[in-house]
C-alpha cells in the first residue's frame, strides 16, 4: 500500500518562501511617483504581487533543484521496502514458532497427565479438571 503524499516538500517550500521574501522586499521598495493615478498602498500591492510571481518562480527552480538532488534513488527505496519485508517475515515466523512450541507444550502435559490416570496416582475427575484447565489455558501472542 502506497502512502499518501504530502503537499509540504521542498518544492512547495521554496516557491511560498520565495514568493513571501520578494512579496516584502517589492513591497517595501515601492515609492510612490509624483501625480500617480493611483495610491501609494494600491502600488505597493501592485509591486508585491509582482515580486510574488517572481519570488515563486524562483522558488519553485530552486525547490525543483533541491528535489533533484535530494530525492532518494529508486534502489534505496526498494531496499528500504526488502528491510521492511524481511521484518514483517521474522516477526512473523518468531510469532508461529511461538504458538507451535506452546501447543506442543500442551499436548506434553496432556500426555502425562493420561500417564497419571493410568497409573491410578490421580481419579478421573481431577484428570478430568486438570486436563480442562491445560485446554482452556489461553496462548500468549
Amino acid at each position: 500500500m502506497r502512502k499518501k503524499k504530502s503537499f509540504i516538500n521542498p518544492i512547495t517550500v521554496c516557491t511560498i518562501t520565495g514568493a513571501i521574501l520578494l512579496f516584502n522586499v517589492f513591497y517595501k521598495m515601492y515609492k510612490q511617483p509624483v501625480g500617480a493615478p493611483t495610491s501609494e498602498f494600491t502600488g505597493r500591492l501592485y509591486m508585491g504581487g509582482v515580486g510574488a510571481m517572481f519570488g515563486s518562480i524562483i522558488g519553485l527552480m530552486l525547490g525543483l533543484f533541491i528535489y533533484t538532488i535530494f530525492k532518494p534513488s529508486k534502489t534505496k527505496i526498494l531496499l528500504l521496502e526488502q528491510r521492511r519485508m524481511i521484518k514483517d517475515f521474522d516477526n512473523n515466523n518468531n510469532n508461529n514458532n511461538y504458538n507451535n512450541n506452546n501447543n506442543n507444550d500442551k499436548i506434553d502435559k496432556l500426555s502425562k497427565l493420561n500417564e497419571l490416570k493410568k497409573s491410578g496416582a490421580i481419579s478421573d475427575e481431577e484428570f478430568n479438571k486438570l486436563k480442562k484447565e491445560i485446554i482452556n489455558r489461553k496462548q500468549r501472542s
